[in-house]
């Protein structure tokens, strides 16, 4: 590492805690456990024994990204209509992440190859996932690139981030509600596809009776809202409690503080500069909460504290402050803005694989392929 211009991002105390670590998920649903039984388990079972459980994750992870990907060729702009094969070409695609998400664990088991680089990068792609199906969601319902699909984005991050920070205090990685969780959001996602797709392009137009009196579209989001602050309420509640129990919660309060700040940018930018730079601010955005959110699960896994030494996230509240003074207007601003959001991009992708690096060179194992590496 050193002889590559920059040192390790884990130390060997984190590499020691990642092989102690053992993952313990939360609580499953009544739908969790009819799938398992009825699809997941049997499904898995015909999963041929040379399969990389990290392929599967990766499969998954670019059938979500693919189903965004056409919406947002149909609608770059969240305001236009979405054809109906693109809809129910997303439909196929999130069943198959979806599948492929519960598949990754149960093949890793199943041929003895679990490894906390597959956790990793388990989490890491369900992240970049929860971004990519919320754009195509806010595609299908025409919510314009505004204020409420930068809202819809930062309230579909909010709760899976928070459960990451609630594992890193509790050691259990919550999914949901025990009525309700992870599945039941990404059928629910399916199912908004599959009613755009049955009922027409205009079908979320559709205005609600009185006392509602709004469109379809714009209750969907609310409802979004709801439940993500219900599951955030509870990530709150259960890691500020054990800390608590630890005697202090001054450090768990400060490792929210970057999410804060993302969260804050993220909402306040199209509410107080409608119109700029939205698409960029929306790459920008998206690829800090992707690298925010890997760092916070390999936080949790490796015992690490949070956040480490970055440049692009604290940037960001000087290119708001930027903007909001007239300074990023103009070519020149454009340009600026352009640098910036490839940067975010790139520390983002660096980040990635130099953790990713360093795990599979000390635990031995491929990314992609079933077997340990050799050794000189």
């Amino acid at each position: 590492e050193l002889l590559r211009g920059r040192s390790p991002r884990l130390d060997g105390e984190a590499l020691r805690a990642l092989e102690l670590h053992k993952y313990c998920a939360g609580a499953y649903t009544p739908l969790d456990h009819v799938l398992y039984r009825f699809w997941w388990k049997p499904l898995a079972q015909k999963l041929p024994l040379w399969l990389a459980p990290n392929a599967v994750t990766l499969a998954g992870a670019c059938a979500a990204v693919a189903s965004a990907i056409l919406i947002l060729c149909s609608s770059p702009s969240f305001d236009d209509k979405v054809p109906v094969s693109v809809e129910l070409a997303a439909v196929v695609l999130l069943l198959f992440y979806q599948t492929c998400d519960a598949l990754d664990g149960l093949q890793a088991r199943r041929i003895g190859a679990s490894s906390p680089l597959g956790e990793l990068l388990d989490h890491g792609c369900d992240s970049v996932c929860l971004t990519a199906i919320t754009l195509g969601y806010c595609g299908t319902l025409q919510l314009g690139l505004g204020v409420l699909a930068f809202s819809t984005l930062a309230v579909s991050w909010m709760p899976w981030w928070l459960a990451q920070w609630e594992a890193r205090e509790t050691n259990v990685v919550r999914t949901g509600g025990s009525l309700f969780g992870i599945t039941e959001i990404e059928l629910v996602t399916v199912l908004i596809h599959l009613l755009a797709a049955i009922g027409g392009q205009d079908f979320y137009h559709t205005r609600l009776p009185w006392p509602l009196a709004i469109e379809l579209r714009h209750l969907c989001p609310f409802i979004q809202a709801f439940v993500g602050f219900i599951l955030s309420g509870m990530s709150l509640y259960s890691a500020f409690g054990t800390a608590l129990e630890r005697g202090s919660a001054t450090r768990p309060l400060c490792r929210l503080l970057p999410l804060v700040l993302l969260l804050s940018i993220t909402v306040l930018w199209p509410v107080t500069l409608p119109g700029m730079y939205l698409s960029l601010l929306c790459a920008s955005t998206a690829s800090m909460f992707t690298r925010q959110a890997i760092e916070m699960v390999l936080c949790h896994m490796a015992h690490l504290e949070y956040p480490s030494p970055q440049l692009a996230l604290p940037l960001m509240p000087v290119m708001y402050a930027f903007a909001l003074l007239g300074i990023l207007s103009g070519t020149l601003g454009k340009t600026v803005m352009i640098a910036y959001t490839c940067y975010c991009i790139y520390e983002t992708c660096a980040y990635i694989h130099a953790v990713v690096e360093e795990i599979a060179v000390h635990f031995k194992v491929h990314v992609l392929k079933v077997g340990r590496r050799q050794t000189d």
